[in-house]
């Protein structure tokens, strides 16, 4: 991936689209989003392959906004990127339809934990300011939050959609605290 994203941005640089200095944080944008979008494709593809199309597209609406401003595990590979993406995705579906819903409201709640101490998440590669930080805090609460209050909303009407909601918020959990042990490791 990173040399079709080098040549995207070299022939992107050479017609004068961008300038030679934006190189890394265009790189750096344009790698994200096509992991992003090869990720999603990949879910996309198992939850038909499985059956479970409105479930992952649950999962996903809950956890894309909450990894994307709470942050999460950064993998050293795209590969292994997507290989825990992928298998993360593919465990909480698994987990939405056998966990008992009663043990799924449990692990999204223990969720709150990661969310209100350790979130956001800031990538090495992209670290940001005190005041941009707060900013993604509170975005990542009121989040978490709206996905709870959801899922008990579809939990009232027994519908399945809570468990596929409770399951992405509880992933995305153990991904802000696989992000803190990495940092710990690290420092």
């Amino acid at each position: 991936m990173e040399k079709v994203v080098r040549l995207f941005v070299s022939k992107m640089i050479e017609q004068n689209v961008i300038e030679e200095q934006r190189r890394a944080v265009i790189s750096y944008g344009l790698e994200l989003f096509f992991s992003s979008v090869i990720n999603i494709l990949s879910i996309l593809l198992i939850s038909v392959l499985i059956n479970r199309e409105g479930g992952i597209i649950l999962l996903l609406l809950v956890s894309v906004p909450l990894q994307s401003f709470g942050g999460g595990y950064h993998c050293n590979t795209h590969l292994r990127c997507w290989i825990l993406t992928t298998g993360g995705y593919l465990a909480a579906v698994l987990g939405a339809v056998y966990i008992p819903v009663g043990v799924l409201l449990c692990f999204a709640i223990i969720s709150a934990y990661p969310f209100f101490r350790l979130s956001p998440v800031e990538n090495p590669m992209a670290p940001f300011g005190d005041k941009f930080k707060e900013k993604m805090k509170k975005v990542v609460r009121i989040a978490y939050l709206l996905g709870i209050l959801i899922s008990l909303i579809l939990l009232v009407f027994e519908s399945e959609g809570a468990r596929f909601i409770l399951a992405g918020i509880s992933m995305e959990g153990v991904s802000v605290l696989g992000a803190e042990c990495k940092r710990k490791r690290l420092e």
